[in-house]
């Protein structure tokens, strides 16, 4: 196996800074800790982001709850979004109109993720798991206590009533 598990990599420094700011040399400490080196070059070829940019949770914009951590999907769909971005800035030639707001474009780059995700090789793959195994890592650092509680739907409860109701 040419990769260590997250697991292993219990003695990172523990002087995090507050509030879900992370150094560059934690999320460093945590990709040496994790990928080899061999690895990690093929990961460099892979990616447009620097790796502290692409692993470090990102900010959450729904609200004050702490942000989930990345998964694979999401670390290739950020990576593809700021390759699109930097081949438009270079080339002004824009598949995506400048016209257009940031949902379209959100849905176009997702969409795009989905089509692209599907047609990758397995060890693409595999190496972005490797890059989400990073990202949680560095996850549980910023966010020690975190844990997923996901909310209930409030429809479902109403749709429940209703239909009991109906029922009687």
């Amino acid at each position: 196996m040419f990769f260590h598990r997250f697991e292993e990599c219990l003695n990172c420094p523990k002087s995090i800074p507050f509030k879900g700011i992370i150094s560059q040399e934690t999320i460093n400490y945590v990709i040496r800790n994790i990928i080899d080196q061999q690895t990690l070059e093929k990961i460099n070829k892979t990616v447009v982001l620097p790796l502290h940019q692409l692993i470090a949770p990102s900010k959450n914009r729904r609200g004050h709850q702490i942000p989930r951590p990345q998964n694979s999907f999401v670390l290739y769909r950020r990576n593809l979004s700021a390759a699109i971005n930097r081949t438009n800035d270079a080339t002004n030639n824009l598949a995506i109109n400048k016209t257009n707001d940031a949902t379209n474009n959100f849905k176009f780059i997702s969409k795009e993720a989905a089509i692209n995700w599907l047609k990758e090789s397995n060890e693409v793959k595999q190496l972005y798991e490797l890059l989400a195994d990073c990202a949680k890592q560095v996850h549980n650092i910023v966010y020690p206590h975190y844990s997923y509680k996901p909310k209930q739907k409030k429809f479902k409860h109403h749709f429940k009533v209703l239909k009991s109701s109906l029922a009687s």
